[in-house]
């Protein structure tokens, strides 16, 4: 009855995939809009067309994920906008190709979007467990130095100021997404662990591990919470979905400033990465605090293809509060406007241009 059950769990979860592979991209592109909207007729946007050429940020958003293709398939990306950004793109991926060994020298480019800092640590340290010299964090503040010219374009990660800008209008999303941030360790009987103090502690990998409902922990907070904030939006205005897109949600928020976005000025925008993981680190923390996690008893197959066990999370009680998913999709209406702010502002002072 078990092996029945975990059989069309994987089911459901291999369907429910292939139907969110449409919707992957929606909130990235809600980012990159609401940037490309923010920086439109000021000196940023013409240093932005020199480096993408055609390429909005909207549509830069989605090139970083759209290299993974290129490691199932080669010669899967093509950006027939822009040849010689492909190129730059392509070389990129060659010289941080995909690979599980945290520890080798040359690093994969799948590590750049993450970093898994435990959720009992309250900020962002890069000497604790979870953390990489690789990870999103580090990151940004690579591609950022790249961008203002601190870096050589061409740096043994090939990341040239082109690819830099890439790699930064998609980072800034996923760093305002919980998963990509906090992660929960624990042993096999889903009782949570430190791992900087236990070394029995097992990753979950971003919540890649963990079932929840028909899919799994990081990917309902990819897709479903992007997606029931849409919805939400749409109901709101009773417009169907093809009358409000992702394009219309940035409009909306770049014409309202959100709270809480700005970065002390003393603070160079090299830094911003570090304080924007402390901002999601307390929200992924409530992310997990707001759920059960049974036994490891299902196995799925990893990145390298290897069966690994998986826990299951249900959603505990949480008295006068709203459900999970509503909690979820409150909290990405709030970060999806941040992120795209913050995104804007970044390019603005990396670039070397002025705020107004």
């Amino acid at each position: 009855m078990k092996f029945r059950l975990a059989i069309f769990c994987l089911v459901i979860q291999f369907i429910s995939f292939g139907n969110l592979l449409a919707y992957s991209e929606t909130g990235h592109r809600v980012i990159g809009a609401v940037a490309d909207r923010l920086i439109a007729g000021k000196p940023t946007a013409d240093a932005v067309k020199k480096l993408l050429g055609g390429i909005t940020l909207e549509r830069a958003t989605t090139l970083p994920d759209e290299l993974r293709g290129e490691d199932r398939k080669s010669g899967n990306f093509t950006l027939p906008e822009n040849p010689a950004l492909q190129d730059e793109l392509l070389a990129f991926r060659a010289a941080n190709p995909p690979g599980e060994d945290l520890n080798r020298l040359t690093p994969s480019h799948h590590w750049f979007h993450y970093t898994n800092v435990p959720i009992q640590i309250p900020s962002y340290a890069a000497t604790q467990k979870g953390t990489s010299k690789w990870d999103i964090v580090q990151m940004i503040t690579f591609c950022t130095r790249v961008l203002e010219g601190k870096e050589k374009p061409d740096n043994s990660l090939k990341i040239t100021r082109g690819v830099a800008l890439v790699l930064l209008t998609h980072f800034v999303g996923d760093i305002h997404q919980p998963m990509h941030v906090g992660a929960i360790f624990m042993n096999k009987n889903g009782d949570r662990l430190n791992p900087n103090t236990d070394a029995s502690a097992l990753e979950s990998r971003g919540g890649n591990d963990i079932n929840f409902g028909a899919t799994n922990l990081h990917s309902y907070w990819d897709y479903d919470a992007v997606e029931s904030c849409m919805a939400y939006r749409r109901r709101l205005l009773g417009k169907m979905a093809e009358q409000y897109l992702p394009r219309d949600m940035a409009t909306e928020m770049a014409a309202k400033e959100p709270s809480d976005w700005k970065m002390d000025p003393a603070l160079s925008p090299e830094a911003w990465s570090e304080k924007w993981a402390d901002d999601i680190l307390p929200i992924a923390k409530e992310a997990h605090d707001r759920l059960r996690f049974l036994p490891q008893e299902d196995f799925a197959k990893d990145r390298a293809g290897k069966f690994v066990a998986r826990w299951t999370a249900i959603e505990a009680p949480h008295i006068g509060t709203d459900s999970y998913s509503i909690w979820a999709s409150k909290t990405v209406e709030k970060e999806l406007p941040k992120a795209g702010w913050r995104l804007a502002a970044l390019l603005e002072a990396a670039l070397g241009t002025s705020l107004n």
